[in-house]
């Protein structure tokens, strides 16, 4: 099933293609006679994008996906190209002739060499050249962007002369940093990692213009004068091993701490949990005890009292206690010498008949 398939696409006039067969940033899809007949289908696989072109410019970009290449799904071919409107003998169009390009968004590793032919310094404290040689880590963020760029340089892009165009473009941004910065010839000698920081931010703002970021970047070797290039070396060198000897720390950093977090988790799995039942009990018995909040004293002088209280005996708990009648007639009566008038309330002698306040008879 599989070689009918590729047979039906090999003699179809929709785009399909091989991703083992594109192994460069930008493959050009070679289609019959240079036309793209209208209604058919292109598959765009993923981590790929999908590019038309006519003439040096950069038409419409498809995403990954499957699509049909009519006048509704092509703007840009419609706007350059005209192929939404009929022929002279008002037919619609069948075919227009177009460039199709797959574009590789996974990052790239590319080379710069600007030569020794950067001229640098000032008539104060001497005027030399410099260059620089090294790598760096790009991908495409906007395919079409990238395309308007590289379809400025040639017309027609060939297979693997987008990573030249790209690199000839790092190159030049390069030059342009270090003719801006004008770096002392100090810095350039000791490889100071300034000079790298604001060339690798230079190049990327640059690159970022063109739909491309910048991943990685570092230099490989500093070009300058034959009295000056032992030293640069011999610092370049020694960088080399201080950022092996940092991966090395950095890598046994993180073993220990693995075997931390390991001897941890251990520890941890090997502590005995108390039954439920049992912890419930404790935390009851605490509940039951009250810690007064504040002085020490308090607590050891409410601790005194508790245990005197403990300390009574049982009996003296058991005594029945006494009880005051409060009853005003009660205690009239218990009243032995003296009567209380009715009338008034004053209190009269225990013989009297009237009383001596209000005169009203006394019963």
């Amino acid at each position: 099933m599989g070689i009918f398939k590729n047979l039906k696409h090999y003699f179809s006039s929709d785009i399909y293609p091989d991703v083992n067969k594109m192994p460069s940033i930008v493959t050009p899809f070679k289609t019959s006679g240079g036309y793209i007949k209208t209604n058919s289908k292109v598959g765009v696989p993923k981590g790929y994008a999908f590019v038309l072109g006519h003439g040096g410019k950069a038409l419409d970009c498809f995403m990954e996906g499957e699509y049909i290449l009519a006048p509704s799904t092509l703007p840009e071919c419609c706007k350059k190209l005209k192929i939404h409107k009929m022929d002279k003998q008002g037919k619609i169009k069948k075919k227009f002739k177009a460039d199709a390009y797959f574009i590789n968004l996974k990052s790239f590793d590319a080379t710069f060499k600007t030569g020794q032919c950067i001229e640098m310094g000032n008539r104060a404290m001497g005027i030399f050249t410099a260059g620089a040689e090294g790598k760096a880590n790009i991908k495409v963020s906007e395919p079409k962007l990238m395309m308007v760029g590289l379809l400025q340089e040639f017309a027609y892009l060939r297979l693997g002369e987008a990573e030249k165009i790209i690199e000839s473009w790092v190159s030049e941004l390069v030059i342009k940093c270090f003719q801006k910065h004008n770096f002392a010839l100090s810095e350039l000698v000791d490889n100071n990692p300034v000079v790298e920081e604001k060339t690798k931010s230079d190049v990327a703002m640059g690159l970022s213009r063109c739909g491309l970021v910048l991943e990685g970047f570092e230099f490989d070797k500093i070009l300058l004068p034959k009295k000056y290039r032992k030293k640069a070396e011999e610092n370049l060198k020694q960088k080399e091993k201080n950022k092996k000897i940092d991966s090395i720390a950095n890598q046994q950093v993180e073993q220990t701490t693995q075997t931390e977090t390991q001897i941890e988790d251990e520890k941890c799995e090997e502590v005995e949990v108390a039954p439920i039942e049992q912890i419930d009990k404790q935390e009851n018995i605490q509940s039951d005890v009250y810690v007064p909040f504040g002085d020490f004293e308090i607590s050891q002088q409410q601790a005194s009292y508790d245990k005197d209280v403990q300390e009574q005996p049982v009996q003296e708990a058991l005594q029945p206690q006494q009880y005051v009648d409060l009853n005003i007639d009660n205690i009239i009566k218990n009243t032995p010498t003296q009567k209380r008038c009715l009338a008034c309330g004053a209190v009269v002698d225990e013989f009297a008949r009237f009383c001596s306040m209000c005169g009203q008879k006394i019963e």
